[in-house]
């Protein structure tokens, strides 16, 4: 029986033989970070023990169920549930479960990113009572269930039934697994993800009620989404507020659990001007406004949890506006956070929360920002593109999912989205939202994108909710297993050693699927096998012996051929890395471990006196430099020495995401034998290189490097960078705003922490120091270097 799975077969083919005028169909199922067809890609089998959901209390999780007639059209589609039992009694009810009707969208493509072509892709759940399958389509039925935050843990198994009117009735079996683990109540993430609802929010917003059959501007209506959002885990929030909130929306949204909740846009207050100095009458004007809603967040102790937004993907130009803005809003409300987005690497925003783009996040923004004490969040909009993830409608709905996944990757401490329901009547849109499957609604929102700000639509009776939203809903419910995780290694170390470090064990999980944020797995399989065994190692953590790894921790990326795995366990335990034995003192243990080129598991063993086991599993990432140094020659090791005199390339090596983005010669420039760099950034799709090589051993006595720097006085930033053979590196910084040859002298303590996350925060053993790069930024320009050299003290 083609596409059903084996151990229904007779079941099947004697429902059929009892209605013998039925219609005929297939059952097949979906991950729900599957894309599911209607001509049937992305379907599977069904197992033959039937559809299976693991979950923590508290979690909703779904998988898809797809219908497709073999001969004759079905009519009145639907799913009944019944109550799943434990072995031990206990009963899954099933009113925890529900069942939606997938729909598709006509996706043209875009001028603004790549897809997979136009044609009809899953995007909205649709919430018919039943619904017609033509024959040809696969239709997905969207299956979730609730487990309630009272659940026993424990296997709940049962049936669901696919019913039809012109057709028998398929009982498919359903094995819910609860695990002891509960949620919190509340986002660990901040999430401020704009829902724009009354005409005041913003000029392009307008009166969302009036998408809505049946609804008015109000509080009710205002609530219903309140709650429809963060039933997605989602602080329905907004960024550009010209007014504030009602006061008693503010204390609802904070005592309901939002994680984040923006007081107003002080540059959009009244209706601007957004990007003009303000008036002292402006800013009072702003600070009374403020007044009331920052006296109802103290008095709900939620001052954490509110901030006021700045003037949008901040630039140079606009800085100076926005300081004085938020030196005003800290003068009258210390206490009030002030937060920031802004697409540069490089621009120094001071403000309490610095939002830069998914894509251009570093170690080089978050660094000092963290230092200082403030919070580095990240966000989306209609950039990045592929290969970075987004939820546009045509993208894999396993990028949702996974970008909350490299959001605790990361350390990104927050997540920011622009907008969720930017429908514009523009696009020939109108309520309500039309039926399934072949849904009539332009896709298209800001410009030609599919689905860019906008992830709901308006539905009949209230929101409805899309595919994407469900993996989000499943990132951030993910998110929180990882910070469980490590939230439990910390508390070990704490009781074992009185202080503890990152031990980055929740992003190891991620390692499974993620490499970098621009190379990553979309395998659901992989995903699911990764999650569960992240549940495990939350499950199994506190059984003996308890077992913490402190480094590798959050470092995953490595240069050297060894690596010191250490960590704290239970006392009296020995410890095993692979294969050999770790030094074991008191708590601690150490073992230095070879490592081979590309990916190193680890497998870290301890045993406990009295003959238990617990073993966690480390990947590491070993990274050729991908370079041969040249021998160095006896005189450059000389205190000031000439390190490069530029009459021939002598190892410099160029580095970067397409190994072609830097145009370089060794040639003469205005009289001198130079290294000549042109950088087309815009011309090359925006992408970074740098160009490097070698040097000799620094010694004690040399105190820096001396060199010729040709610049075209375009002002473009350039980071000279140091690095070790484990490539930690340290960077300084130039600004290439003169023109015409310039001597330049580096001492070392112009050098502070690098860009990577391999970083270190000390100064460097300058024995060590064995590579220089050069690595020009986010713009135009050209340069050349000569004459490079040690300097020495006087």
């Amino acid at each position: 029986m083609p596409r059903t799975a084996r151990a229904f077969a007779l079941l099947i083919l004697l429902t059929i033989a009892i209605s013998a005028h039925a219609a005929d169909y297939d059952l097949t199922f979906a991950y729900a970070t599957d894309d599911v067809f209607l001509d049937g890609r992305g379907e599977r089998d069904i197992p033959a023990e039937g559809l299976s959901i693991q979950g923590a209390r508290g979690e909703y999780e779904s998988v898809q169920c797809i219908v497709a007639p073999r001969d004759e059209d079905l009519a009145g589609v639907r799913v009944e549930f019944s109550d799943l039992k434990s072995a031990q009694g206990a009963s899954l009810s099933a009113a925890e479960m529900s069942w939606r009707q997938v729909g598709y969208l006509f996706c043209k493509e875009s001028t603004r990113y790549k897809g997979d072509g136009e044609g009809w892709y899953p995007d909205p759940l649709l919430e018919p009572a039943k619904c017609d399958v033509a024959t040809g389509d696969h239709q997905s039925l969207w299956l979730t269930v609730h487990v309630p935050y009272d659940q026993a843990p424990g296997k709940y198994t049962g049936t669901v039934r696919i019913l039809a009117d012109n057709a028998p009735a398929l009982p498919v079996p359903l094995t819910v697994t609860v695990w002891p683990i509960t949620l919190p109540t509340r986002s660990s993430l901040p999430t401020a993800v704009a829902v724009g609802l009354r005409p005041e929010d913003a000029p392009w917003v307008g009166d969302k009620a009036e998408w809505f059959i049946n609804h008015e501007q109000g509080p009710e209506f205002r609530k219903m989404h309140y709650d429809f959002f963060l039933k997605y885990r989602i602080s329905p929030d907004f960024i550009y507020l010209r007014e504030p909130r009602p006061l008693d929306e503010v204390r609802y949204l904070l005592e309901q659990g939002a994680s984040s909740v923006c007081l107003l846009s002080p540059p959009d207050h009244n209706g601007g001007p957004r990007k003009e100095m303000p008036s002292q009458a402006r800013i009072d004007a702003v600070l009374e406004a403020l007044e009331p809603q920052v006296a109802l967040a103290r008095e709900l102790d939620a001052m954490d949890r509110v901030y006021v937004y700045g003037i949008d993907e901040i630039r140079a130009e606009t800085k100076p506006v926005q300081e004085r803005w938020f030196r005003a809003i800290h003068e009258r409300y210390p206490d009030l956070k002030t937060c920031q987005t802004a697409n540069w690497l490089d621009l120094d925003v001071d403000c309490d929360i610095f939002c830069p783009l998914l894509s251009v996040y570093s170690a080089k923004i978050n660094k000092p920002i963290r230092e200082a004490g403030r919070t580095v969040w990240w966000y989306i909009c209609c950039g990045p593109k592929h290969p970075y993830p987004n939820w546009f409608i045509e993208y894999p709905d396993i990028e949702a999912r996974l970008i909350f996944w490299m959001t605790y990757q990361w350390g990104a401490e927050g997540f920011l989205y622009y907008a969720t329901n930017n429908w514009r009547n523009g696009k020939g849109n109108k309520p309500p939202f039309p039926p399934g499957p072949r849904c009539e609604w332009n896709p298209q929102s800001w410009t030609d994108v599919n689905g860019d700000g906008c992830i709901y639509y308006p539905g009949e009776n209230g929101p409805l909710a899309t595919t994407r939203m469900e993996n989000i809903r499943d990132g951030l419910e993910d998110y929180e297993l990882f910070k469980m995780l490590d939230d439990k290694s910390g508390a070990l170390q704490q009781d074992l050693m009185g202080a503890s470090t990152p031990t980055g064990l929740g992003a190891q999980f991620c390692l499974q699927v993620i490499d970098k944020r621009d190379k990553y797995s979309r395998d659901s399989e992989q995903l699911r096998d990764a999650r569960l065994g992240l549940a495990k190692a939350l499950m199994d953590f506190d059984a003996p012996p308890r077992l913490a790894i402190t480094a590798p921790g959050e470092k995953w990326l490595v240069y050297g051929e060894r690596f010191t795995v250490k960590g704290v366990v239970d006392e009296g335990s020995s410890v095993t890395v692979n294969d050999l034995a770790a030094t074991v003192r008191g708590n601690e243990f150490t073992c230095a471990t070879p490592l081979e080129m590309g990916e190193n598991l680890l497998t870290v063993t301890a045993t406990a006196a009295t003959g238990e086991t617990k073993r966690q599993v480390f990947k590491l990432i070993r990274r050729d430099p991908g370079f041969t140094p040249p021998p160095i020659k006896a005189d450059q090791t000389k205190p000031g020495a000439l390190i490069d005199d530029f009459t021939a390339n002598a190892g410099w090596r160029l580095f970067g995401p397409s190994g072609d983005t830097l145009d370089v010669a060794w040639t003469r420039v205005e009289g001198r034998e130079a290294l000549d760099v042109t950088h087309d950034y815009a011309a090359r799709n925006k992408k970074r290189a740098s160009v490097g090589r070698n040097i000799p051993t620094m010694g004690r006595e040399n105190v820096g490097l001396q060199f010729w720097l040709w610049a075209d006085g375009s002002g473009m930033p350039l980071t000279v960078e140091l690095c070790e053979k484990d490539w930690p590196n340290w960077v300084a910084y130039l600004k290439l705003d003169w023109t015409g040859w310039k001597k330049v002298t580096l001492t070392w303590e112009d050098f502070t922490g690098g860009n990577h996350e391999y970083s270190r925060d000390e100064k460097p053993d300058w024995d060590t120091i064995f590579w220089l790069a050069l690595n020009p930024q986010e713009q135009d320009g050209s340069f050349a270097i000569a004459d490079l050299r040690f300097i020495v003290a006087k």
